[in-house]
């Protein structure tokens, strides 16, 4: 064998050699998105509140309004009545 053959079977193996690192870069980046998701996914179980949110609007009239905010759900409720806030409260476990 000639050298020059030699130098062209080692560029060949060289190449051959680089030719799956470049074809993980792909599958390396799809990967880190897909753990960073599941990353975000963990913290967003942990830190979001799980108990409903509720809190009272009074306007200028006098007419007190009840806002209920479920984070589960993502249910909004809003009732003049505390009675009907506490039905609703209630039936969000039966469902």
């Amino acid at each position: 064998m000639t050298d020059f053959t030699l130098i062209q079977q080692r560029q060949q193996l060289e190449q051959t050699y680089r030719q799956p690192a470049a074809s993980l870069q792909p599958l390396r980046s799809r990967t880190r998105e897909q753990l960073a998701a599941l990353w975000h996914k963990l913290v967003m179980a942990l830190v979001m509140p799980k108990e409903p949110h509720i809190w009272t609007e009074t306007f200028s009239e006098g007419d007190e309004h009840y806002h209920a905010y479920d984070p589960v759900n993502r249910e909004t409720f809003v009732t003049k009545s505390e009675t009907a806030l506490r039905a609703w409260l209630e039936t969000r476990y039966y469902r």
